[in-house]
């Protein structure tokens, strides 16, 4: 997408993949009128995985905690398995990657308190 950044990016993908329109919680650090300014993602992971397209290779994720803000829950199953809304709590029972659960454990704690 032309100047997107990455934040509107995970906005754009959000809702592509699940119907649901979402916000980026947390602010620019810094604004100035003569530079664009964008929000930090909340984490920056990176990990060891093997996909049937590109084999074994060092992927980055930057992590943004969003609120949802409208629309329907419908996946879009070209580009994901399933969808559907899940208590935090119940995520390490589903077959997740082994640091999804405490990730998302981690980023709801601190959606409590940031907006």
């Amino acid at each position: 997408m032309d100047r997107e950044d990455p934040a509107q990016a995970a906005v754009r993908e959000v809702a592509e993949e699940t119907g649901i329109q979402a916000t980026v919680l947390g602010e620019p650090a810094f604004t100035h009128p003569v530079v664009a300014s964008h929000a930090a993602p909340w984490a920056v992971i990176e990990m060891g995985v093997t996909d049937s397209k590109i084999g074994a290779h060092r992927h980055i994720d930057f992590v943004y905690v969003c609120r949802a803000c409208g629309g329907d829950l419908t996946a879009q199953l070209e580009e994901v398995a399933n969808a559907r809304w899940v208590p935090v709590a119940d995520l390490a029972g589903l077959p997740t990657p082994a640091e999804l659960p405490e990730l998302v454990a981690a980023a709801a704690r601190w959606a409590k308190t940031h907006r």
